[in-house]
């Protein structure tokens, strides 16, 4: 059974300095790829680092039957993925070596040994870097270190996966290939969450886009109705044209950058509350 994901009145961040405060967002598609993006600092990082219990949250986050934040960690984490921006540096082991332990430190009791080394070989050559299994993770350049952080997270199966700018360092072939491998596990059954910058990305290979800023969802919809020129100059503050190719995918052209609207930023288009008369 494919599961949902609804978040109600989420309040989250670091002692003393809360990024995203009261927000809800409707109901998330299951089996689809959901993507998060925003300015900088708009708490799309802070929103997955919540959901997979890395900072403190509270409110109210169901996934399926599922309350996950009052789920134990190791509980939660038998349901979670989740890819950081960056891998630990300084780490002695092989990038198979690596895989095998991310499994093994969530399932202990299941498929240990050849079977996770299988599995990990089975989601290297999915990302299509099998050749750097026997390679130390200390030498990987950054674009490889983040295809192995995506196979971490990848070798468990979770059916919510949380993906930290999976694409940053990336070039366009293994840009591609990561934004496949995330279409190919929702169309399994997997609720699937991306933060993304490049919003044509977002708008090629995600279901559903939520636009967050200030911590506050300031458009959510397909990616033709939260991609749209208001909603980019009121978030991003820039002028843009919205086109379409042929098989109806917006595609984000940007003309140039707005001058500072006068009196403060304008209402995001989502905004419930009422503006000024």
């Amino acid at each position: 059974m494919h599961a949902t994901l609804t978040i109600a009145r989420l309040s989250a961040g670091y002692p003393r300095r809360p990024v995203i405060r009261d927000l809800s967002l409707p109901p998330l598609p299951a089996a689809a790829v959901t993507a998060l993006v925003g300015p900088n600092a708009a708490g799309k990082s802070t929103l997955l680092k919540a959901l997979a219990g890395l900072v403190q949250a509270e409110g109210r986050v169901q996934f399926g039957d599922a309350e996950l934040l009052r789920m134990p960690l190791a509980a939660r984490a038998d349901l979670i993925g989740f890819m950081p921006q960056a891998l630990p540096q300084g780490v002695a082991l092989s990038v198979l070596e690596s895989i095998v332990a991310a499994f093994e430190a969530s399932r202990p009791d299941e498929l240990a040994g050849a079977d996770a080394a299988r599995r990990a070989v089975a989601t290297l050559d999915r990302l299509g870097i099998a050749d750097l299994a026997l390679d130390s993770l200390d030498q990987l350049s950054g674009g490889q270190r983040q295809l192995v952080s995506l196979a971490q997270a990848l070798v468990r199966e979770p059916r919510l996966l949380l993906l930290d700018e999976p694409t940053s360092a990336l070039d366009l072939r293994h840009q591609v290939t990561v934004m496949e491998a995330a279409r190919s596990l929702a169309a399994e059954g997997r609720t699937v969450l991306v933060v993304l910058h490049d919003l044509n990305l977002a708008a090629r290979w995600a279901e559903r886009v939520v636009v967050l800023d200030h911590g506050r969802v300031a458009a959510i919809g397909t990616p033709a109705e939260a991609l749209t020129a208001r909603t980019l100059a009121a978030v991003w503050g820039v002028a843009a044209r919205i086109e379409q190719d042929p098989a109806g995918i917006p595609h984000v052209v940007v003309e140039g950058a707005l001058p500072p609207a006068p009196g403060g930023p304008a209402a995001h288009p989502f905004d419930p509350r009422p503006t000024a008369a």
